[in-house]
């Protein structure tokens, strides 16, 4: 199996089948996150117990790419301690930036998601999930 028939079975199984999209009705952070260019509409769910995150879910619309990387991201992020899931978060986002040095280790099978960037209008598509989930943990500072 190539690399790219192993980047599509991953892409297509998280996006076709995620135990994590839906709602969390007793969410502790909710977030939308919207990318105009190519009509993705997320919203992000996350509980919060004892500084771990308990759950996260995902709810809207979006193309196969941004609905696979908001599954592995709540698969990921499911039981991490606070600080542990912004590290996680910032190694993610780092895949796509020249500038950043990343411990592709604390990133599991996310890691596979890195072949987005061979195709950078879909950069936002893959980071947009995650960009939300930055943000709703820096308003825990």
């Amino acid at each position: 199996m190539s690399l790219d028939d192993l980047y599509t079975d991953f892409i297509l199984s998280h996006s076709n089948s995620s135990p994590h999209k839906g709602t969390l009705e007793d969410a502790d952070l909710r977030e939308e996150a919207r990318n105009l260019s190519c009509g993705d509409e997320l919203e992000i769910f996350m509980a919060l117990d004892d500084g771990r995150i308990s759950h996260v879910r995902f709810d809207g619309h979006g193309c196969a790419i941004s609905v696979a990387s908001a599954s592995v991201m709540a698969q990921l992020l499911e039981g991490k301690e606070i600080l542990r899931a912004r590290e996680i978060v910032r190694s993610f986002l780092g895949l796509f930036s020249d500038d950043e040095v990343v411990d592709e280790t604390l990133l599991d099978d996310a890691v596979v998601l890195k072949q987005v960037k061979r195709f950078p209008m879909r950069v936002k598509c893959v980071t947009l999930a995650w960009h939300a989930v930055e943000g709703m943990l820096k308003d825990l500072e």
